[in-house]
C-alpha cells in the first residue's frame, strides 16, 4: 500500500504553455514544486516536461502572471495558457531616471538583496552550436557548479571563485571538429562565469556605460521595468553598445529580478591557431544576448534560477567565411549550503564543457528538444 500511494503522487507531466492573448508558444517560462527550486524551463516551442513532487506547479514568467496549476486538473499532456501582466507607462519623465544611481543603490546592499553563501547548485547545461543556420553541435549535461560568494572577484583565481563538476549527459551530437574548424567553436569559460554573476553587469553600467538612454518605463504590481540603450566605452574606446535592452526591478526592494542585455560589438576581432588542426583563425564577435533570472529563496533573498546567452559571430579560416551563433542555457535544479567540488572530480575550466563529457546517462530531460533539435539528433 505504502509504494501505490508514493506511485500516486509521483507522475511526469509534458506542458504546453501558451499566451492566452496570441495562443502563441512562451519559451523561458519556469515552471518548479513550491516547495524547493526543483523544477525545469519551458523551450522554445513552449514545452515543458515536469516531474510532480507535490500536489501543485508554479509556472513564473516576468512578462506573464504568475501561475499556479495543480496536479488533479491535469492530463499527462495538456495545455496551460499563462496570461500578460497588465503595465502601465510610469507618469515620471524617462529622462529623470538615474539608472547608474538604482544599479549603484544594489552594489550597496548586494549582500542584503542576494544570496550570497557559498553554494553548490544542481544544473542542467545545454548548449548548442549552428554553423551558417544549421547545428553542428548539441548538449546537455547535469553538473554541479560551487561558487564561492555569488560576487565575481576579477582579480580572483577563477578555479577559486568556481568550480564545475559534470554528472550526467542527457544527449550530445557532435560533427565534424577535425577537418570543419567553425563546428569547434566555442566561448571560454572564464566568460562565460564572468556573465553567470549579476554583478559583473552591475559593474559594467556603472563604470562604463555612457550616453544612457532610457526609452521607456513600464510597472506592474511587482516589477518596474526599465528599456534603455547606452555605449560601452573603456579608455576613451567604444566597445560595444547596449541596445534595447530590458532590466526588471522589483518594487518593493529595487532588486534586480530579470535582466535581459543586447549587446553589438565594436571591432571586436580575436586571431589565433586552432588546436584541431593547427589552423590560422579570425573570429569576430557580432552581437550578445544574456538573459538572467532570480527567484526568492532563504530569508526572501534572491538567487539565480536561469541563464541564457546567444552569441552571434563571424569565422573565416583557409578563405572561408561562416556564420556562427552559440547558445548556451543554465537551469538550476537544486541547491546545497558550502560543499566544494573534490579536485578530482572538477573539469578542467580552460577546456569547454563539451570535451569534458560525463558518460552516465540521465533519466529524465529537465529542459525538451524543440522540433528543430529533435531533427537534428535524428539525422545520421
Amino acid at each position: 500500500m505504502f509504494l501505490t500511494i508514493n506511485l500516486v503522487k509521483a507522475q511526469t507531466n509534458e506542458i504546453l504553455l501558451l499566451d492566452q492573448v496570441t495562443k502563441e508558444p512562451i519559451s523561458s517560462v519556469n515552471v518548479f514544486n513550491p516547495e524547493s527550486l526543483n523544477g525545469t524551463i519551458s523551450n522554445d516551442d513552449g514545452w515543458v516536461s515536469i516531474y510532480f513532487r507535490s500536489d501543485t506547479l508554479i509556472c513564473s514568467h516576468v512578462s506573464y502572471e504568475t501561475k499556479k496549476i495543480f496536479r488533479d486538473r491535469l492530463i499527462e499532456k495538456d495545455t496551460v495558457y499563462l496570461t500578460p501582466s497588465e503595465i502601465q507607462l510610469d507618469e515620471i519623465v524617462v529622462n529623470t531616471f538615474d539608472l547608474k544611481k538604482r544599479l549603484k543603490f544594489i552594489i550597496n546592499n548586494y549582500n542584503e538583496l542576494y544570496d550570497v553563501k557559498s553554494k553548490l547548485f544542481d544544473c542542467t547545461y545545454k548548449e548548442k552550436l549552428k554553423v551558417n543556420n544549421k547545428i553542428a553541435r548539441l548538449t546537455q549535461v547535469q553538473l554541479k557548479w560551487w561558487d564561492k560568494n555569488y560576487n565575481f572577484n576579477f582579480k580572483g583565481k577563477l578555479d577559486k571563485l568556481c568550480q564545475f563538476k559534470l554528472n550526467n549527459i542527457d544527449y550530445s551530437k557532435i560533427l565534424d571538429t577535425e577537418n570543419i574548424l567553425s563546428n569547434g567553436a566555442f566561448i571560454e569559460n572564464k566568460y562565460l562565469i564572468e556573465f553567470l554573476h549579476l554583478n559583473y553587469y552591475l559593474f559594467l553600467i556603472t563604470s562604463y556605460a555612457d550616453n544612457i538612454q532610457i526609452t521607456s518605463i513600464e510597472k506592474d504590481i511587482k516589477h518596474t521595468k526599465i528599456i534603455f540603450s547606452a555605449d560601452i566605452i573603456v579608455n576613451n574606446k567604444l566597445i560595444s553598445k547596449v541596445v534595447n535592452s530590458t532590466i526588471y526591478f522589483d518594487n518593493k526592494t529595487m532588486a534586480i529580478k530579470n535582466i535581459n542585455l543586447n549587446l553589438i560589438y565594436n571591432n571586436q576581432v580575436k586571431e589565433g591557431v586552432s588546436k584541431n588542426g593547427n589552423k590560422h583563425y579570425k573570429s569576430t564577435m557580432k552581437l550578445h544576448n544574456i538573459v538572467v533570472n532570480f527567484n526568492e529563496y532563504h530569508r526572501s533573498k534572491l538567487i539565480i534560477n536561469s541563464f541564457y546567452s546567444k552569441v552571434k559571430a563571424i569565422a573565416e579560416y583557409e578563405n572561408k567565411i561562416d556564420d556562427l551563433l552559440i547558445e548556451q542555457n543554465f537551469l538550476i535544479t537544486g541547491i546545497k549550503y558550502g560543499n566544494r567540488i573534490r579536485k578530482k572530480h572538477r573539469i578542467n575550466l580552460s577546456d569547454p564543457f563539451y570535451k569534458n563529457l560525463p558518460t552516465t546517462k540521465s533519466n529524465h530531460l529537465k529542459i525538451l528538444l524543440n522540433k528543430e533539435e529533435i531533427m537534428f539528433m535524428k539525422e545520421k
